[in-house]
């Protein structure tokens, strides 16, 4: 018997003792190496099924890792001190009840929640305070719940990178070049791929199901001008097709209390 019989012999076996469908019970099994190109088609058409779905829920996650060699902060001179000193007071009787540490913990570590519509391009996403909403080929950001304006219109909007945009990062993975898998993983209790992929110029890691993507993950440089660590990306989708007709697309979302 060859090890491809043998191989499905075990995989249809599996799937007879489990109940699993036939995709789970040979990823259970392990896959043997694929080429890279079979994999590469595989992204790609989760892509498109992803980006022709009406609605999900979708997360945000934005952290940054300082780098361990950090170059020393020169010493501020009087002039220096006397405004920080100034700049300090100035924030404690602004917003006396906000803590700094926090501030500076959500600051690093950001997180937003709300909900995409690929197939019509638009998404609302809220971080607690500050919310982002793209319509109509437009980006706009600003406080939670505020009325649309043209003054809260972000003027970076796309093309911002790519890898900052849900769509547009979606979109930037329908051009893989090159893919393998690394391991497995469950979200939102559905088991999922992790896959290496190269894009364009852009490295990243995605997972995908038998139908979505699911999560996709990207680092790179701090973009700041002191470039003091880098900048890791997570965007996570689940409960496809979930009820959007709710939504108010009028304003900016608020999903989440701030704080």
């Amino acid at each position: 018997m060859t090890r491809d019989r043998a191989r499905k012999k075990a995989i249809r076996a599996r799937m007879a003792a489990t109940g699993e469908p036939y995709s789970v019970a040979a990823r259970e099994l392990g896959d043997p190496p694929t080429a890279s190109d079979a994999v590469v088609r595989e992204v790609i058409a989760r892509v498109n099924a992803t980006l022709a779905a009406p609605s999900a829920r979708i997360e945000y996650r934005r952290d940054f890792v300082a780098s361990l060699e950090r170059p020393p902060r020169p010493r501020p001179g009087p002039v220096g001190r006397l405004a920080r000193l100034a700049a300090r007071a100035a924030w404690n009787r602004i917003a006396p009840e906000v803590d700094v540490t926090e501030l500076r913990e959500r600051f690093f570590h950001q997180v937003g929640v709300g909900f995409v519509e690929p197939a019509a391009d638009r998404y609302q996403i809220d971080y607690g305070g500050y919310a982002h909403l793209y319509i109509d080929g437009e980006l706009f950001g600003g406080a939670s719940g505020a009325p649309l304006r043209a003054n809260n219109r972000d003027r970076r909007s796309r093309p911002l990178s790519r890898e900052d945009d849900p769509l547009g990062l979606l979109g930037l993975l329908r051009e893989a070049t090159q893919a393998r898998y690394t391991g497995s993983e469950t979200l939102h209790g559905t088991p999922c791929r992790a896959v290496a992929v190269l894009a364009g110029s852009a490295e990243l890691t995605i997972w995908i199901d038998d139908e979505h993507v699911r999560r996709t993950l990207s680092e790179r440089g701090d973009p700041g001008p002191r470039h003091m660590g880098s900048v890791i990306q997570t965007f996570e989708l689940w409960d496809f097709g979930v009820p959007v007709g709710s939504l108010d697309w009028s304003c900016l979302p608020s999903f989440q209390v701030a704080g």
